[in-house]
This record gives structure tokens, sequence and C-alpha cells, in this order.
């Protein structure tokens, strides 16, 4: 069983407020990805990987901006498949590792395995590569 982690409610929180502020109809994995790389240690620990964080953000923001998925019905957001299968691919690595919460990482590892993702394509242009990120994380952070 896992533990609950304040930490993600409040980035999975401000990926809904990203859709909201947008009137966005649906949460997806590229208001996810905004909200996580907004995390400031998130953030930190993208640019110690190497990662154009900048460039990241920029091209997140600007392709959320972009998005003609606007509700004209005041409801809020709801997750799109994407994002629930990316959540669940972050909780089951996490209880296949042995942890007791899910944490950033796992979120963002699940992110970079959604291939038809532009979350997935920018992270990767601002040169997050998922089997290098992953030994990073591994031999920094653990």
């Amino acid at each position: 069983m896992l533990n609950h982690n304040p930490e993600m409610d409040l980035i999975l929180q401000k990926a809904y407020e990203f859709a909201d502020k947008l009137n966005h109809r649906y949460v997806t994995t590229e208001h996810l990805t905004l909200s996580l790389v907004n995390y400031n240690n998130f953030k930190i620990m993208l640019e110690a990987y190497g990662c154009d964080y900048n460039n990241l953000q920029k091209y997140l923001k600007k392709y959320l901006e972009g998005q003609e998925i606007v509700s004209k019905v005041p409801t809020e957001p709801q997750r799109t498949h994407g994002l629930e299968r990316v959540m669940n691919r972050a909780f089951t690595q996490t209880l296949f590792s042995g942890r007791a919460h899910i944490d950033t990482t796992d979120v963002f590892l699940s992110l970079l395995n959604e291939s038809k993702s532009f979350s997935t394509f920018v992270a990767t242009k601002a040169g997050v590569e998922k089997d290098k990120f992953s030994e990073y994380i591994n031999h920094e952070y653990i």
C-alpha cells in the first residue's frame, strides 16, 4: 500500500489549475508536465541533469495556450485517458520498486513512456532521454 504524498497532490492541483485557467475541458499530460517543471524542486533536478528547462517550459506553455480543448460549459476539467495511464504506470512502478509513495520522478518517467505525447517530444527536444534520466535519478537521488 502506498502512502499519501502531498507534493504530488499539489502538482496535480496545479495541473488542474492550468487547465481551468485556459478554459480547457480536459487535464492532459501536457498540463501535468508543465506543473511538474514549474515545481521548484523538480526544476532544480532537471537543470542539474542538464535539461534546457527554459525551452521545455516555453514550448509547453505555447502548446497549451494554442489548444482548442475549451469547455463552453463551466465544469471542472476532467483527466484524459493519457493522464490516467501516466498516473497508473507511476503507481505501478512505485509499487514494484518497493517505495512508500509516488514521487515526481516516477510521474515524469511515466510521462516519458507516452510515445505519442507532446510532453515526451518537447522533453526529448530539451535534452531529456528516458534511459539516461532514469539512470541519473537512480545514481543521484536514491
